[in-house]
């Protein structure tokens, strides 16, 4: 879903002071609340969050994506409408996917999504983009602009041509690219992470881009690969030196989906699966959450809440981080129970989270609180 999905530091010394006074083994007051509450029960899968201020703008999968408006982390939240004003020339269909939003400057921002492409596999897709010049609520507009990413194998309209810079190697089996998450490190370089899409064997890339968010400086790179299942959904953040991955584990139609982290000393490469990831959690990587952790079905497609995204936080930053799971009765906002329960059920949506995210003494990642939604 994450990173330029991302904004100013609110105050939070209390939550702070919790996080520092921990153990490298994390001690059992490290350990969040059991339950999880929705802070928007209506569809919101695979959020992008951006705050502004004190009030946060989310964009989710949908037609032409869903923008949606928080007066805090907790709401109340609205739905704006539509994020795109219509689907760009290049694309085949409505329905898109993962979207997220990076501010350039003044009112410009720019709005990542990935969309549906011929000449791939059935449902594969390409990393659009779109420019709103009047704030992060939008409208977004794709205008002319050609895909920033998009494997060797896609077949375009006339006139319209992915950057020559965004070409892939040929994934062979017509894969194509979804999850698009900006990124900006300390040292004021900008990236946009994407996944390649369907398993046994999934990749995350990276590509660099120049300051106006859309043109690559140069093809992309891999940084994760897992050859037995999904990770997918990844944002990055940028603490004392260190960058953390964290990313989506497994399937996302059922309630195994999890929400793993790995770290490197680099944000192109050096992320490496630890020994015993992801049941087991060290320094190097881990699960920040689980189904059994807050009763959430399939917590993930997170994203983190951080310091305007430009990376370098201070040691003791806390993150907001908001994510989704999946409800079964969303008149009464019951989350699914288990993947049974959510094969089974007919009308079953993805709603909102948040929760605060702090760090232990080791480096490593932790869930504080999970947020409670405003009455």
């Amino acid at each position: 879903m994450s990173s330029l999905r991302t904004s100013f530091v609110a105050g939070l010394t209390g939550l702070v002071a919790l996080a520092s006074s921990l153990g490298a083994g994390g001690a059992a007051s490290a350990d969040p609340p059991r339950t999880a509450t929705p802070v928007f029960s209506q569809l919101a899968a695979d959020p992008g969050v951006v705050q502004v201020g004190s009030e946060f703008y989310a964009f989710a999968t949908g037609a032409l994506t869903r923008a949606l408006h928080g007066e805090s982390e907790r709401g109340p939240w609205q739905l704006l409408g539509t994020g795109l004003t219509r689907r760009p020339e290049w694309s085949v269909a409505d329905g898109m996917w993962a979207p997220d939003a990076v501010h350039v400057s003044g009112d410009r921002w720019v709005l990542y999504y990935a969309a549906r492409v011929s000449g791939l596999g059935p449902n594969q897709r390409c990393i659009g983009t779109a420019i709103s010049t009047t704030g992060p609520a939008g409208p977004y507009d794709p205008g002319n602009l050609p895909p920033i990413a998009c494997p060797k194998g896609a077949t375009w309209p006339d006139g319209v041509t992915p950057l020559i810079a965004s070409d892939q190697p040929d994934t062979g089996d017509l894969d194509g690219f979804i999850d698009p998450v900006p990124f900006q490190a300390s040292d004021g370089r900008r990236y946009v992470i994407f996944k390649k899409q369907r398993p046994p064997v999934t990749i995350l890339r990276i590509v660099e881009v120049q300051a106006d968010w859309l043109t690559p400086v140069a093809p992309s790179s891999v940084i994760v690969t897992r050859t037995d299942g999904q990770i997918e959904n990844a944002v990055m953040v940028e603490r004392a030196g260190r960058f953390y991955l964290f990313a989506s584990w497994d399937n996302w139609a059922n309630c195994d989906y999890r929400t793993v982290w790995l770290t490197s000393g680099s944000p192109t490469a050096g992320f490496t699966f630890p020994e015993g990831f992801p049941d087991r959690t060290s320094v190097a990587g881990g699960t920040l959450m689980k189904s059994s952790d807050n009763g959430v079905c399939g917590p993930g497609g997170a994203d983190m809440v951080v310091n305007a995204g430009t990376g370098g936080d201070a040691d003791d930053t806390v993150m907001q981080m908001f994510f989704h799971g999946w409800i079964c009765d969303p008149a009464t906002v019951r989350p699914c129970a288990d993947n049974a329960d959510v094969a089974a059920t007919d009308g079953e949506i993805r709603t909102l989270y948040s929760a605060m995210v702090g760090w232990r003494s080791d480096g490593s990642p932790f869930v504080v609180r999970y947020e409670t939604p405003t009455s």
